[in-house]
């Protein structure tokens, strides 16, 4: 609710700075400035854990889907004494109304009964990959969960479950304890490891190129379509120890890290010891 009330108060703050500057001879320049960040925004930070990273707070998650909703207000504002057509200026709220609120309409999708194999969560439904790992890695950590109740604390819908969705959800069965990797290294990776499992967001990017046919034609990745798998450790030859919601335990070789992952993970570490 805290992040809500935030993202209120933003939008409420740009909607009065638009007010006040929409006819000075700055707001030419803020327009451009505004139109040029917007999609840089939804490329580099939306849905990003990076910026839980700079903001370790879980209210990140509706500043993180919605901050294009308080640009809108300022960019409409600004441009609306210069704009005869004001159905585009509405059309862009209505927009950026829906990016910020669309990850909360609805709910869950349909989940089966829970399922625990080798110490991971099996997905119940199609979409509900990263609850499911949540969910393991909260168990690892010894902390009572279920896949549904992930489901539910990040934002799981149908079309999937944001990263930041995922942070949120930790964050509150989990408080002070998740530590976010953003555009990390595989080395970063697996110094990290050693202090317990990893969720990770993995698959084949929508436009990359130069990977072995076999990951979509075999192994069944969908360019452009995450999932969420959890590391639990290293292995000797070059193997890696995951646990994937979709299928259970298993191993791969460490070379799938530079094909399938992006460098975003959570951990959950350790609790503070006695002072």
């Amino acid at each position: 609710m805290a992040g809500l009330l935030t993202l209120a108060l933003l939008t409420v703050l740009s909607g009065f700075l638009g007010v006040r500057l929409a006819r000075t001879r700055l707001a030419t320049w803020l327009m451009v400035g505004l139109i040029l960040a917007a999609p840089l925004y939804v490329l580099l930070l939306q849905d990003r854990l990076s910026l839980a990273r700079g903001i370790p707070w879980p209210g990140i998650f509706f500043l993180g889907n919605g901050l294009l909703l308080p640009l809108a207000v300022l960019l409409a504002l600004l441009a609306a004494p210069r704009l005869p057509r004001r159905w585009l200026l509405a059309a862009l709220l209505l927009g950026a109304l829906y990016q910020a609120l669309g990850p909360l309409l609805g709910g869950p999708p349909p989940l089966d009964n829970p399922r625990v194999s080798r110490g991971v969560v099996m997905q119940t439904s199609e979409s509900s990959c990263s609850a499911a790992s949540a969910a393991t890695l909260l168990l690892s950590a010894r902390i009572p969960t279920t896949e549904e109740e992930l489901a539910r604390l990040c934002f799981t819908r149908s079309s999937g479950t944001p990263m930041l969705g995922v942070f949120h959800g930790l964050s509150l069965k989990a408080p002070g304890r998740v530590r976010v990797l953003s555009r990390a290294s595989v080395g970063e990776l697996r110094r990290a490891c050693e202090t317990g499992p990893i969720l990770l967001s993995v698959g084949l990017d929508r436009w990359q190129r130069g990977y072995d046919p076999r990951y979509v034609n075999e192994w069944g990745w969908t360019p452009g379509k995450r999932h969420a798998v959890v590391l639990f450790g290293f292995l000797p030859g070059g193997k890696l120890d995951i646990g994937d919601p979709s299928v259970g335990r298993e191993t791969w070789n460490e070379s799938a890290l530079s094909v399938l992952w992006n460098g975003e993970g959570i951990q959950l570490l350790a609790p503070p010891g006695p002072q």
